[in-house]
């Protein structure tokens, strides 16, 4: 890529942006998290690494949606097709266990390459890793509202769980990685309740 285009490239989305490639005032996240999931565990440590500013924002007190709440036993087929974070996970689930009970513990042997593992220990693991990129982590809080303009959300108000307390949150990328698409239907997006009939897409087995 030439310099001139890379320049032209710069000045498009300075204007989409309004103001710089970073987030101005208004919007002092570059990427909001929604979800205390494993995937949104993962596109935060993402984001992070590629330098932008993060917040995640979970429901729950815990990190690690079903796998650090009794989902420990990992449907994996073949452990040489899992990489990226995914790996990461896994690798470090299993380093817990190997230097916590030994490389010859019936532990380390049970954990499968880290495939199989104790709920808290998903959870420290997951904790670790937001925790090494120093995202901003908000704990409890539930999506209240939601601000959209034009078809892109602009800011996300979220609730403290036991507290009450309000706080608006302004992004340039909103991410949702909830289990029920939470702020996909909050932003307006249609979805169905239910099973569609066969006949919303001509499925047959639908």
């Amino acid at each position: 890529m030439t310099k001139a285009v890379k320049l032209f490239a710069a000045l498009i989305l300075t204007i989409f942006f309004g103001c710089s490639l970073k987030g101005p005032a208004s919007h002092p996240y570059d990427v909001v998290v929604l979800g205390g999931t494993p995937s949104a565990v993962a596109a935060a440590v993402a984001a992070a690494r590629q330098g932008d500013k993060v917040i995640l924002v979970a429901r729950n007190e815990h990190l690690g949606g079903m796998m650090a709440s009794g989902l420990g036993n990992t449907d994996s087929g073949n452990p040489d097709y899992i990489g990226g974070i995914s790996a990461e996970v896994f690798t470090q689930i299993a380093a817990h266990y190997r230097q916590s009970y030994g490389p010859e513990s019936e532990q380390f042997k049970s954990c499968n390459f880290g495939l199989r593992f104790e709920p808290h220990v998903a959870e420290l693991v997951f904790e670790q890793l937001v925790a090494a990129e120093r995202i901003e982590v908000l704990q409890g809080w539930v999506l209240a509202d939601c601000r959209a303009e034009l078809n892109r959300i602009e800011s996300i108000t979220v609730r403290h769980g036991r507290s009450g307390r309000q706080r608006e949150i302004g992004g340039l990328v909103f991410i949702d990685a909830t289990y029920t698409g939470d702020l996909f239907a909050e932003a307006g997006a249609p979805f169905y309740l239910g099973r569609e009939g066969r006949e919303v897409f001509d499925e047959m087995l639908a």
